[in-house]
């Protein structure tokens, strides 16, 4: 396994990627820079790769920037919103 990790540091390393990993920073990656990664080598050899990537990536922008919004102290902002609207109700039969 590390030959096969120093091959391709060793590879990365060259034309036309040029990118500076050693085995350290490049085993501590996160998967998903991995994935972006192995798309950049696939689009090297493919530039219908990138192109389909482009619209792949604003789907996983969208899914990263939901998930992150929409968290607050444990509980879901939709979830807030449903117990507001249960309140309201509550509040409007009392009446």
């Amino acid at each position: 396994m590390s030959e096969q990790l120093k091959y391709i540091v060793s590879e990365l390393g060259k034309e036309p990627f040029n990118k500076s990993y050693n085995l350290i920073s490049f085993d501590s990656l996160a998967s998903i820079q991995l994935l972006q990664i192995l798309t950049d080598v696939l689009a090297e050899i493919d530039p219908k790769v990138r192109k389909a990537e482009s619209s792949q990536m604003s789907v996983h922008d969208n899914h990263t920037r939901f998930k992150r919004n929409n968290k607050e102290g444990g509980k879901t902002r939709c979830n807030k919103q449903r117990k507001g609207k249960k309140e309201q109700q509550n509040n409007n039969d009392v009446t």
